[in-house]
């Protein structure tokens, strides 16, 4: 074996050794990075933002329900994923909101907004 042989077996030695190390040491972080995540994701599923996205989900639905008291298809698509929509409560809710959308042009005589 020739001395330009043996440096070159030498430095392909070192740059494997190097990488591998790189390789563990990148493995070792990535490990402790999704611990990290599934600890915050934990705190989210169970926390105070958890209980804030069902409020939140929760106002959705009522006013998808709200929605689906005029609208048909929009009913349609809640029974379909299992919410029963009760027409009475929305329907008179809604109406209550179209009288109090009207006013008056200056002249006596109503207009709507």
């Amino acid at each position: 074996m020739r001395q330009g042989q043996y440096f070159l077996i030498l430095l392909l030695s070192v740059v494997c050794t190097v990488l591998t190390v790189g390789l563990i040491t990148m493995g070792q972080t990535n490990m402790r990075m999704q611990g990290k995540l599934q600890a915050q994701q934990q705190k989210l599923n169970q926390g105070i933002l958890g209980q804030q996205a069902q409020q939140i989900s929760g106002e959705v639905l009522k006013d998808m329900a709200d929605v689906a008291a005029e609208n048909g298809k929009m009913r349609r698509l809640l029974e379909k994923h299992g919410f029963q929509v009760k027409p009475g409560a929305a329907a008179v809710a809604g109406s209550a909101a179209k009288k109090d959308d009207k006013t008056t042009d200056g002249t006596g005589e109503e207009g709507v907004k």
